[in-house]
């Protein structure tokens, strides 16, 4: 009895102790999936994929479904370098068109392709509830490089970028050629065919596949060097079997672009493909995709391999037809460019362009200045884009405002509390047209603004710049079915400032708020007075042009007839004289020749006086004069000044704003959109942009 009992004790503990192991390893697998779900649901590709799900008909969002669960469950087994080649590099390049998304690219490829279809269905006898796909090898210029996954019962596709034959179409052997007409995928090994279909498990993506065998993960998902790792087939490839013995008639849009007169091309023979060891597959140079670079065979993305996979496992066979459609002429009438040679000497003529905005707050410019940046930044790069499809462009968009007149001599008392500098709600004096705030019809002079909200509206501005260019291209280019998500294989547009400006990272106001010439003269002025006069003030009252503010020698202000006046706006005025009359003399040397640009700052010196207080008094002298001579002639403000400073009461503020006044013309070139251009043709730069940075 005492054993029965003891036995069923130990039973017990051994059962308790069973079912807490198991608990453990459950709640361990619960962690790692949801580790695994979160890490899955980041990639980039798999937000592509999500993204288009919901626009997918039901068989396909399965299938996609299906792609992202055998993904999270192969997670544990997934290396290092795979899940970093997920994160930085695989893309899913697959957007779904339909009479409702894109309906006019939709209609379009079903007009092209129609002969195509009907030939699939009526005379291959595929159904509507089978996946048939369409690829288009034609240039990249003129709409092709696009492959459609289309589901004949749903009447809906997915596009996806291909890569064919860099040397175009053809079915010799040897040709290195696309071949087109109607193929077979099939799921099934042959030991008689020379191509086979091989599928492997997603937890092996990025395999290479090397004569029909798995030779390790490859290095890179992008063309580093050839001779580091050459092209090879990834993932997924699956035999293309040609299925036309030139026995038929087949439907193609082709010879009609191609193969001008010779109606034998319809009567083709691509029975030679297995031969030739021709696929759909992945690759590692995905960034090529959407562009002619393969050696015969139909390049995919990896991620839409795997899409695939689960397809021909489902249906046993996928029909393919491939053809080569130009969706539109390679050269509009309005884009017409002789030669690589004339487009890129155009670019380099337009590489890099400034252009002005209306008001200080403008985000968009106005529609002269739009039409200029249409006719010098959209047009030649579509011109160039029609000679060289595989072209790279990048675009960087910097942007500045001009600083409120107070706020300039502020940066520099205030240099090392820069937060406190942004936060201060400053107002400019005049607007671009040298009218005073109280008459001003510029929002941005009528209402007082943080320099940090000014940033912001820069941020905003180089968005709405992007956007203007991005969609000014789509307007002119002659393929009227392209997206913004096409361009992006061959436009690169940079607003790195503007998302820095976004994200409230401010560090410098002068990377967004630029000074040009005149302006940084005064602000230098300024600073080497406030210095002068702290560090040493006998030698700063020693100068006679500085005689006149003497009364500030011991005080930061005076009080004169019941008004205040400050130090720093007679040191503010002193610093507009200084720069007003190097501005007029460099002006001078530029006319005589004496120098080739106003910014030769060296050059100019030598011209001048050696002695730093004879030069700065030379310079006093002709900006008073200046000063004087415009208050009586152009100055619209009433501010009048007589022929000597010494009355502080009566002259200091008229002066200071009618510096002001003279220098509110150099805003507008502070106010300002910058485009800086590059271009790379295989990898080769072919236009260079201005290096300098901002």
């Amino acid at each position: 009895m005492i054993k029965t009992i003891t036995q069923i004790f130990i039973y017990f503990h051994l059962l308790i102790l069973w079912n807490h192991n198991t608990i453990a390893q459950s709640t361990e697998e619960d962690s790692l999936k949801e580790v695994a779900e979160a890490w899955v649901a980041q990639l980039p590709a798999v937000k592509s994929l999500q993204e288009e799900r919901s626009h997918m008909p039901f068989p396909l969002r399965m299938v996609s479904d299906t792609v992202i669960r055998h993904l999270i469950e192969a997670y544990p087994e997934l290396s290092e370098h795979q899940r970093n080649m997920l994160q930085k590099d695989a893309h899913f390049t697959g957007k779904m068109i339909s009479d409702i998304r894109y309906s006019k690219k939709f209609y379009l490829i079903k007009k092209l392709f129609s002969s195509q279809l009907d030939y699939l269905k009526n005379n291959k006898q595929w159904d509507g509830n089978r996946f048939v796909i369409l690829i288009n090898a034609a240039p990249k210029n003129r709409g092709g490089q696009r492959g459609y996954l289309y589901f004949l019962k749903s009447d809906s596709m997915l596009e996806f970028k291909i890569s064919s034959s860099w040397k175009g179409i053809g079915f010799k052997g040897d040709s290195g050629k696309t071949p087109m007409g109607y193929f077979l995928l099939r799921n099934e090994r042959r030991e008689d065919w020379d191509a086979q279909t091989i599928l492997t498990p997603i937890n092996e993506i990025f395999m290479k596949i090397y004569e029909q065998q798995k030779i390790g993960i490859t290095k890179w998902l992008r063309l580093v060097n050839t001779r580091k790792e050459k092209a090879y087939m990834l993932s997924n490839q699956l035999a293309l079997e040609g299925q036309n013995d030139g026995k038929e008639y087949v439907p193609l849009s082709a010879p009609e672009y191609y193969f001008i007169n010779d109606s034998s091309v319809h009567y083709l023979d691509n029975t030679n493909s297995l031969e030739r060891q021709l696929y759909i597959h992945g690759t590692n140079r995905e960034e090529q995709l959407g562009g002619a670079f393969s050696g015969g065979c139909v390049r995919i993305d990896n991620i839409f391999s795997y899409v695939l996979k689960e397809i021909i496992i489902r249906q046993k066979v996928i029909p393919v037809f491939i053809d080569a459609i130009p969706y539109y002429s390679v050269v509009a009438s309005n884009h017409k460019v002789a030669n690589r040679s004339e487009a890129v000497k155009m670019l380099k003529f337009n590489k890099d362009n400034y252009f002005l905005y209306g008001q200080i707050h403008h985000r968009k410019t106005t529609l002269v200045k739009s039409q200029r940046l249409s006719r010098t930044i959209t047009q030649p790069i579509i011109k160039i884009l029609t000679v060289e499809p595989n072209a790279r462009i990048y675009l960087r968009l910097s942007s500045s405002m001009p600083i409120p007149e107070k706020a300039l001599f502020d940066l520099i008392e205030q240099d090392d509390s820069m937060q406190i500098f942004t936060d201060v709600p400053y107002q400019n004096t005049f607007d671009l047209r040298q009218v005073h705030y109280r008459n001003s019809k510029d929002p941005a002079v009528e209402n007082k603004i943080t320099i940090e909200e000014g940033i912001q509206e820069i941020g905003a501005r180089l968005k709405e710049a992007k956007e203007f260019l991005l969609q000014d291209i789509l307007k002119n280019h002659p393929d009227s079915t392209l997206t913004v998500e096409d361009l992006s294989d061959n436009i690169m547009i940079d607003i790195s400032q503007a998302e820095i400006a976004w994200n409230e990272e401010v560090q410098d106001p002068l990377e967004y708020l630029t000074l040009n010439t005149p302006r940084k003269l005064v602000l230098r002025y300024y600073n080497q007075l406030l210095k002068l006069m702290k560090d040493n003030p006998n030698a700063f009252f020693e100068r006679k042009e500085l005689q006149w503010l003497s009364p500030f020698a011991f005080e930061e202000q005076i009080h004169q007839e019941g008004a205040v006046f400050y130090k720093k706006d007679g040191l503010m005025v002193q610093a507009y004289l200084y720069a007003l009359g190097e501005c007029l003399l460099r002006k001078d040397a530029l006319k005589r020749k004496n120098i080739a640009s106003f910014e030769e700052e060296g050059l100019f010196y030598q011209f001048m006086p050696k002695e730093e207080s004879l030069r700065l008094k030379h310079f006093d002298e002709h900006g008073f004069k200046e000063l004087l001579l415009y208050s009586m002639t152009e100055s619209k403000t009433g501010a009048y000044i007589v022929g000597e400073r010494k009355d502080i009461k009566n002259t200091m503020y008229n002066m200071l704003l009618l510096s002001e006044e003279y220098f509110s013309r150099f805003k507008q070139l502070e106010n300002l959109l910058k485009v800086e251009m590059r271009i790379a043709v295989d990898n080769e730069l072919i236009v260079e942009g201005d290096e300098e940075e901002r």
